[in-house]
């Protein structure tokens, strides 16, 4: 046998063994990245379910990279009692909220006295058993100096017969009253600016009108 005939052998015996190494090596990375994509793929997808869900199951609104608001359109009536009108709490706290004044919350189905809720199935009646709430909660992920928008709806059941409306405060400080004069829902908004007034970023809605069991309905309230 001669040299040249083995040497020939060798080489293509030689080469062929390289190009199966590269292909086995190429496939085995390509494996491991497509494996690694929908690892971190799932675990992304995991993530963002669970931010959403926490989100929700808080109460907690945000709207872009703006303050958080609790539980703005009163939806969240956990522990409250069942009346024909809605429900009602003794305590003077609900999501998201405290009661200033030490009235009850009590929430009116959407309906209730003509009045069709904004958003959801409920809205907050702003003059409780015996008398006109305060409602109020301290806003996070608020930058001094930025200026935000505060909005929300409101109506008046009584259609203005007495006087039934909101004040808006911030930080301490009155921003703006609003007085509905129907009982169609209609939407208002404010500029609030973070760290105004006293500083603590603190929103506030006060109702205003005669106390007797009826005020001016409030519903979704959203800071951005």
């Amino acid at each position: 046998m001669s040299c040249p005939s083995v040497l020939s052998r060798f080489l293509a015996a030689d080469s062929g063994a390289v190009t199966v190494d590269w292909t086995v090596l190429t496939a085995a990375l390509a494996g491991l990245g497509i494996a690694s994509a929908v690892l971190v793929s799932g675990g992304v997808e995991d993530l963002s379910h669970e931010i959403a869900g926490t989100s929700t199951s808080s109460g907690l609104l945000r709207t872009g990279f703006g303050p958080v608001l609790g539980n703005g359109s009163f939806e969240n009536i956990e522990g409250f009692l069942r009346a024909g009108w809605g429900f009602y709490s003794y305590n003077a706290t609900m999501q998201g909220w405290q009661e200033i004044s030490d009235e009850r919350f009590e929430v009116v189905m959407s309906g209730y006295s003509g009045v069709t809720a904004a958003d959801g199935d409920y809205m907050l009646d702003m003059d409780a058993s015996p008398g006109n709430l305060r409602i109020g909660q301290t806003l996070t992920d608020v930058r001094a100096g930025s200026e935000y928008t505060v909005s929300f709806a409101a109506a008046d059941p009584q259609g203005g017969a007495n006087g039934n409306g909101v004040n808006v405060w911030f930080g301490g400080e009155l921003v703006g009253t609003v007085t509905p004069g129907s009982a169609r829902m209609q939407d208002y908004s404010f500029t609030l600016t973070g760290g105004a007034g006293d500083g603590s970023n603190r929103l506030e809605f006060e109702g205003l009108g005669r106390e007797d069991n009826v005020g001016a309905y409030l519903d979704n309230i959203v800071v951005e």
